[in-house]
């Protein structure tokens, strides 16, 4: 469902059809934090239905981590972006380290616009989408929403983890709570 609302709202695709597509690819989960990502090498001969086929983002940061965004939305706001890394030869696997940076720093203006339209085709008023920036096509891809956030990644300073914090308590009090006299 994701892959086909973002290629609805960005343009291009994101999913691969496995029996067709020649190369590698990402066999993952379709349920929620199960981190069993995979790289195939397509075609196959038979579709799972209960997991979806990806492209292979070539999200390499440096020879050591692959870098993804973790981005908080809050309807139509997003307070910032924090960008985490895992290990290049485990790019499934939980994130080792973490940066907070501003989400006009970590994305273009067009990029933030799509991510709160596509959050918005899926009904999310408050969640954390993943996006994954092509180092080859310099495109993002957003390979995962989450309607379950839990806030600022671990592996932030500890002066990073209460600036993200307080800027997504400002958000949600801005977004979500009625200030006496609005109604």
């Amino acid at each position: 469902f994701l892959q086909y609302l973002f290629m609805d709202v960005f343009g291009y695709p994101l999913a691969v059809n496995p029996l067709l597509h020649l190369g590698d690819c990402v066999r993952k989960s379709n349920e929620n934090y199960k981190h069993d990502g995979r790289v195939i090498r397509c075609p196959i001969k038979e579709k799972d239905d209960h997991v979806v086929y990806e492209k292979l983002i070539n999200n390499v940061f440096d020879e050591n981590y692959v870098e993804e965004f973790r981005i908080p939305v809050f309807k139509d706001k997003i307070p910032c972006v924090c960008k985490k890394y895992r290990l290049i030869h485990n790019r499934f696997d939980n994130y080792v380290k973490s940066v907070m940076v501003d989400a006009h720093k970590g994305l273009r203006k067009e990029e933030i616009k799509k991510i709160i339209h596509l959050s918005q085709r899926i009904g999310l008023d408050f969640g954390e989408v993943d996006v994954l920036r092509d180092k080859e096509d310099g495109r993002v891809y957003v390979v995962d929403v989450n309607n379950t956030p839990v806030g600022p990644p671990r592996h932030l300073s500890k002066k990073e983890h209460w600036a993200a914090l307080k800027k997504m308590a400002q958000t949600f009090e801005e977004v979500f709570v009625c200030k006496p006299g609005t109604l």
